[in-house]
């Protein structure tokens, strides 16, 4: 086997093997080509000749724009190159040529993912885009944001800001007092960018379609809102019906609605129905509500870390009162305090130990306090040593975890089957 072929061989299980790689293979436009395509920052290891070479460089930049700063720079002036470099890591724009750098086409690339990209425009453009209205219009129908650049005579344009927040509802926060006034515009705003409603004159955070529309987009638009509407049924709906992808353990916008809605039960059952983790804003008479409760835990089983200590307690006691299983069938598993236990090894820890009769109808939620309490010392801190000498019990050591809880903290994961019987 040839030196080129181990080291293509290497580079199909690490691409930075090119770095070690002798100067004539480095300068090999088929081994760069092959760890480049592999992992594009494997160009800084090329030779400078391939680092001029456009096939191999634009492999590289089209999967990541910012192995422009590697290649020559004739390179970094071709404007076919810098383009496909921008388009995909607009910040790739500080490594273009200085001529590129004044290119509106690429700055607009550039900003369209990113207007903070904008900084690596030259200072010319700069300078032309504060005043130039027609090419504020043209570069904030691909990046609303830009606005920010623009002069506040042409914050003040209805036209451009209304290209601006067409396209990112965000740039509303850069138009003039009067636009975030006008409701045309500030409707257009909320519809793409519901949070866009924090930067609406307070009149229109009272508009009932206004706040609508924006919690439509947006379900922690609520908390902009006026006082009045956060305790809108309709527009509370609204918001805790509509559901949040990206943060669901924030539990949604119920968390924004009035005293009153959270403790509607129907405005809660439909929040826990959307995200479990909407238990955690319900008032504490729902927490303790077994229907909301169980709705919010078949949606999510975390959610029963927010329930009321009482139910949270019976299902814990309901959970570990399971007959013992040859394996951990029902996906439980309990953290008491720092050790992880799962359904046999728990059962097998009372039953060798006889702590306590799973059968009997003794609280096993006061019993797992008094073991919490009997294992820590006066002050209350867990004696990890001497439970650690006496949990020799168990064959297998038991894993263990960074944090140190109570019993409220008792983690248990649970299937469908066992919270129906809940």
């Amino acid at each position: 086997m040839t030196e080129k072929e181990k080291l293509l061989e290497a580079i199909s299980n690490d691409p930075y093997a090119l770095q070690y790689a002798s100067e004539e293979l480095k300068a090999d436009k088929e081994v760069v080509m092959a760890a480049v395509s592999k992992h594009f920052y494997a160009l800084q290891h090329a030779s400078e000749k391939l680092k001029s070479d456009i096939e191999v460089v634009m492999a590289a930049v089209s999967f990541n724009g910012r192995v422009l700063q590697f290649a020559s720079k004739e390179i970094k002036a071709d404007k076919k190159v810098v383009m496909a470099a921008v388009s995909n890591h607009g910040d790739a724009l500080q490594y273009a040529s200085d001529l590129l750098k004044t290119d509106k086409e690429v700055v607009i690339s550039a900003v369209s993912n990113n207007p903070s990209n904008f900084e690596y425009a030259s200072e010319e453009l700069k300078a032309e885009l504060r005043e130039n209205r027609q090419m504020v219009l043209e570069f904030v129908k691909n990046s609303g944001r830009v606005l920010q650049f623009a002069s506040e005579e042409i914050k003040a344009d209805k036209e451009v800001v209304m290209a601006a927040v067409s396209n990112s509802g965000y740039a509303l926060r850069y138009a003039s007092e009067k636009l975030k006034a006008d409701k045309e515009m500030v409707m257009a705003a909320v519809s793409n960018h519901g949070i866009a409603l924090k930067n609406a004159s307070d009149e229109l955070k009272k508009d009932k379609e206004m706040v609508m529309a924006a919690v439509s987009n947006n379900p922690y638009a609520l908390q902009y809102a006026s006082e009045e509407l956060k305790a809108d049924k309709e527009v509370a709906m609204t918001a805790v019906s509509n559901k949040d992808v990206l943060a669901p353990h924030l539990g949604g916008g119920l968390q924004y609605a009035s005293e009153e809605i959270k403790a509607n039960k129907e405005m809660v059952m439909a929040a826990v129905s959307n995200n479990g983790y909407a238990l955690q804003h319900a008032s504490d008479e729902l927490k303790a509500d077994k229907e909301v409760v169980k709705t919010a835990i078949y949606k999510n089983v975390f959610a029963l870390k927010y329930a009321s200590n009482e139910l949270k307690d019976s299902l814990i006691d309901k959970t570990i009162r399971l007959e013992h299983h040859g394996s951990d069938s029902y996906g439980t598993v309990y953290c008491l305090g720092r050790i992880y236990m799962s359904l046999p090894q728990f059962h097998e820890y009372l039953s060798t130990e006889k702590l306590f009769d799973i059968n009997s109808t003794d609280s096993l939620i006061e019993f797992l306090n008094s073991e919490v309490e009997k294992w820590s010392d006066e002050s209350g801190e867990f004696n990890w040593d001497e439970w650690s000498e006496f949990k020799h019990f168990y064959d297998e050591p038991l894993v263990e975890i960074d944090d140190w809880g109570d019993i409220d903290d008792l983690k248990i994961y649970v299937n469908e089957e066992l919270i129906a019987t809940f």
